[in-house]
């Protein structure tokens, strides 16, 4: 710890900012009494702050290491919702194309929906008798596919907030769904060893995927809606052929349970995550593995890609992140500042990369390495959704808890 060098009150009373010599501003809820957020903001002490009379941006200063003033975009750097909408864990969470919605799914067997700015709650939906796994949003925003250890899947209107149909065929807990670009069907995961393509316009089961020999854990479907790709407690993926159900390929090579898969836009490759410390680069066409991701000292959890398809960003159990070069299957970066596990991570918008831990905080990072801001919570963040604009996150923890937040810029000069 270093000394507090200046307090300010924002005019509203509820938020503070302190700055200090440990080179950071800090911001606080004074209604809580609880850290918001820490922003990396120069490189010496930080001597003085003031805001803005609109109260949108904050000056920082620095008059002995770095001698400088800098400006800072305050309004998305805090904790813009913060909700107990569940009684139990959080697994899931999902933010609608639209920007409208953010919706969560809980061991408590619920569905949350609320509107993105955290005004109001929408709807409360029930139906489930075990926890909810995995949901996810159809492209147009109008309905949502929750699954559940329970078994089944349901489709949900999102707009009314009932149940349309009930997809019942697994023999097993439900782990994933992905939904396809044009949102008429779904494929999920199962812990049956198993995946199920349904009809999602007229709620039923169109094909059975067959041939993994342990869980299946994650899905995904490809771009142009051909292919579904699934990764399973077997060590393997699978390339299925929607329209038939046939598998296509095999990719072998891990030597641990597979915990996540991303595919670059362009529907080529294919990264996967395995619980044995590596990440694979594989081609979906031909199969072959291209590289072989060597870094980490436990178990991978989580991969994102850059929406240019150059890089991967990883997220383990050792605590860290580490970014990749998918053309030459290098490590770029080693992120740490996680003291536990590193539960999920993302990309915000250009250059930024958003990361969750059960250390109860998200993270924001440059590519570059540099963590720029802190946000923490009450409880372990269990799942974490990022918006397609870049700024807005929604996150779910262990005490049914969905944080909304505007974190994109912080840390960044206004």
């Amino acid at each position: 710890t270093r000394p507090v060098k200046a307090v300010m009150l924002m005019p509203d009373g509820k938020q503070a900012i302190s700055v200090s010599d440990d080179n950071n501003l800090k911001i606080w809820d004074l209604g809580r009494g609880v850290e918001l957020g820490t922003v990396a903001a120069h490189s010496g002490p930080v001597s003085a702050v003031v805001t803005t009379p609109d109260s949108k941006r904050v000056i920082s200063v620095n008059g002995a290491e770095d001698a400088t003033l800098k400006v800072w975009d305050f309004e998305i750097g805090a904790d813009l919702h913060n909700a107990t909408c569940h009684s139990q864990m959080v697994n899931a969470v999902a933010i609608s194309p639209d920007g409208k919605y953010v919706i969560s799914g809980s061991d408590d067997m619920t569905l949350n929906v609320r509107r993105l700015d955290g005004s109001e709650q929408v709807h409360t939906l029930t139906g489930h008798s075990h926890a909810i796994n995995a949901v996810a949003i159809s492209p147009d925003s109008s309905f949502a596919v929750s699954a559940s250890a329970d078994k089944t899947l349901r489709v949900w209107d999102l707009i009314a907030g009932g149940e349309l149909h009930k997809l019942a065929g697994h023999s097993h807990s439900v782990d994933q769904v992905a939904i396809t670009a044009d949102g008429r069907r779904a494929v999920s995961a199962s812990c049956d060893r198993t995946l199920k393509l349904w009809d999602l316009e007229i709620g039923v089961e169109l094909r059975t995927f067959a041939g993994h020999s342990g869980w299946v854990d994650d899905v995904l479907i490809t771009p142009d809606q051909k292919l579904a790709i699934s990764a399973s407690y077997d060590h393997s993926l699978r390339v299925w052929e929607m329209e038939s159900g046939v598998e296509l390929r095999t990719l072998c090579g891990h030597s641990g349970w597979v915990n996540a898969l991303a595919a670059t836009r362009d529907g080529k490759f294919v990264v996967s995550a395995s619980y044995d410390n590596t990440l694979k680069l594989w081609e979906i066409e031909s199969g072959e593995q291209v590289h072989e991701l060597k870094g980490h000292s436990a178990s991978v959890n989580a991969v994102a890609l850059t929406p240019d398809g150059k890089f991967a960003v990883s997220a383990s159990r050792d605590h860290t992140l580490k970014v990749w070069d998918l053309s030459s299957g290098a490590e770029v970066q080693t992120l740490a500042g996680h003291l536990r596990s590193v539960i999920a991570v993302a990309i915000a918008g250009s250059g930024y990369i958003v990361s969750a831990s059960s250390d109860n905080t998200i993270r924001l990072w440059l590519m570059g390495g540099k963590e720029v801001a802190t946000f923490t919570a009450d409880g372990s963040i269990i799942c974490m959704a990022v918006h397609a604009d870049g700024r807005t996150i929604a996150a779910g923890d262990y005490l049914g808890r969905v944080h909304l937040l505007r974190m994109h810029p912080i840390g960044k000069p206004a």
